[in-house]
Order: C-alpha cells, then structure tokens, then sequence
C-alpha cells in the first residue's frame, strides 16, 4: 500500500504592493482553522462593540448566563463548566461581586 504525503512547501504570492493586506493566495487561505480564528475574532470584535458601554467582557457574560441558568452553582464548577482555570474564575466572579452583578458569594 502505497503512502501519499502531503506536500509542506510554502506557497508564496508575488508581492503587488509593498505591505500585505490579506492572506489571498497563501496556503492559509485554505485552512479551516485559520477561518475559525478569523470569525471568532470578528464574532468577539462585535460582541466587545456592542457590550463596551456596559464594560462586559465574553468571559463575564458567559458566567452570568450560566449563574442565572444554575442559581446557586459553585465557583468551582463554574469553572469546570466554562473551562476556566479556577484562580481566574476567584478574580471575575470578585469583580462582578464589586460591580453589583452578582449577589453574594458564589
């Protein structure tokens, strides 16, 4: 059985301008992770537009959506849930608490 490999050479474009401004005709260009990083950074660019005047970050909002779901869920499996390191979840839900978005401790 014959084992085909996968080329690796890097594809390179002839430069029309001085500074590139997109990824058009690079290998990455065909590469979904690439594409998934590229609509998370947009999804989070309008989610931090829309959420800047009430100082909201998707960390904070994910917690206080799963807090309302789950009333009376600990910090730890808060944590466990939203896959954030323990320690980081102490400072966020600390920092909601100041803010008056969460009522007593978790």
């Amino acid at each position: 059985m014959a084992i085909s490999k996968k080329s690796t050479s890097i594809q390179q474009v002839e430069p029309d301008e001085k500074e590139p401004t997109s990824v058009a005709g690079l290998v990455l260009e065909n590469r979904l992770g690439y594409a998934l990083r590229r609509a998370q950074l947009a999804v989070f660019k309008h989610f931090n537009e829309a959420m800047q005047e009430h100082e909201i970050r998707p960390a904070q909002f994910s917690s206080l959506v799963v807090i309302e779901g789950y009333p009376g869920i600990t910090q730890t499996n808060l944590a466990k849930v939203l896959d954030i390191d323990p320690p980081r979840i102490v400072s966020l839900i600390n920092n909601l608490e100041e803010r008056g978005l969460v009522a007593g401790a978790l």
